[in-house]
């Protein structure tokens, strides 16, 4: 517990394993730090267990997105609603030379 006295007042701090502060807050009685205290390091731990969670089973539950290249949504436009405008070879021409750069 990383409580110490300040003049008339009590600052509390919470640290990591490395001795990091994460957080820290300065009360008027020794009481309110020790609250404070307890209450701030159960929530960071909290996050820190949502954290690991994320990275083991969070992953495998929800894989990352894949990535989203321009020249595959200019593909699917030319396919899906270029065809249907007027003007429509023009539009083909043209998101075809974008396309092949």
């Amino acid at each position: 517990m990383s409580i110490e006295r300040r003049g008339d007042s009590f600052r509390a701090r919470v640290h990591d394993r490395t001795g990091k502060v994460l957080s820290s807050r300065t009360f008027p009685s020794l009481k309110e730090a020790k609250d404070w205290f307890a209450v701030e390091k159960a929530t960071i731990r909290s996050a820190m267990d949502y954290q690991a969670w994320k990275r083991t089973v969070g992953a495998k539950l929800f894989p990352e997105p894949k990535p989203t290249f321009l020249r595959d949504i200019l593909i699917r436009y030319r396919d899906e609603v270029a065809d249907h405008q007027r003007g429509w070879v023009q539009t083909h021409n043209r998101l075809n030379r974008l396309i092949q750069d």
